[in-house]
């Protein structure tokens, strides 16, 4: 799966004004009811967004779309617990980082936690195995994403001995093969525990008991994004 980045048609590469203003403004939106999850989301979109906006020759705009979109699918992963929507999954198919941007800020803005709930529940009532299938799409996704991954580590392993080498790239390596089965046993006991909950008529107005999924299994999917963040926009490998 690939994702190019069309130069001279994206808003960013312009670096228009009225872009960041929107983006900002669609955050100060969202923050005065925001949740923990929802601020998550807000502070990676802007930690990765505005790099590109105070400096935006020193940072390649390839490399902060490919960072994003990884963080963002894993982030679904992370959150689909909660009650995601059909929405989250459709922006994993964006080419561009400006419609990663805009649109997930307008959407967290505008989209209350049970609204985003309510819309997962309405879509599983009329379409059977909607929750499912849901899972499965978002689980494709990041395997597909894996490949790139494995090749964004071995370039930072070639980055990091030409510049004398770090010591804890190999400790690194090993996260990364620990977290990769827990992040999936993570999404196998939410889809586990999300038909049960519909078997028992749950719907919108009561919150997800996010609680029984172990929480170093959310913590390593926290772990996998930091990792390839640090490679992909620190060290600045595609």
């Amino acid at each position: 799966m690939s994702f190019p980045l069309t130069p001279g048609k994206s808003l960013l590469h312009r670096y228009d004004p009225r872009l960041k203003l929107v983006v900002l403004l669609a955050a100060a939106m969202g923050v005065h009811r925001a949740s923990v999850a929802e601020l998550s989301v807000m502070a990676l979109g802007l930690s990765i967004a505005l790099p590109v906006f105070l400096s935006p020759r020193r940072i390649a705009l390839r490399q902060i779309c490919s960072a994003f979109r990884f963080a963002l699918v894993l982030l679904i992963l992370s959150i689909a617990a909660a009650g995601a929507s059909s929405f989250s999954i459709l922006l994993a198919f964006s080419t561009r980082l400006y419609t990663w941007v805009v649109l997930g800020f307008l959407y967290i803005g505008t989209t209350s936690v049970s609204q985003i709930r309510g819309t997962f529940y309405a879509l599983s009532r009329w379409i059977p195995g909607f929750p499912a299938a849901s899972f499965a799409l978002m689980i494709s996704i990041t395997l597909s994403f894996l490949p790139r991954f494995d090749r964004a580590l071995t370039s930072g392993r070639e980055a990091l001995a030409s510049r004398g080498g770090v010591p804890w790239y190999r400790p690194v390596r090993k996260i990364k093969a620990i977290s990769i089965p827990l992040l999936l046993r993570t999404v196998r006991q939410s889809v586990q525990l999300s038909e049960a909950l519909y078997a028992r008529g749950f719907h919108e107005n009561r919150s997800f008991p996010l609680g029984k999924i172990p929480r170093l299994q959310l913590l390593v999917t926290a772990a996998i994004i930091a990792t390839h963040l640090w490679f992909t926009v620190f060290f600045r490998i595609p």
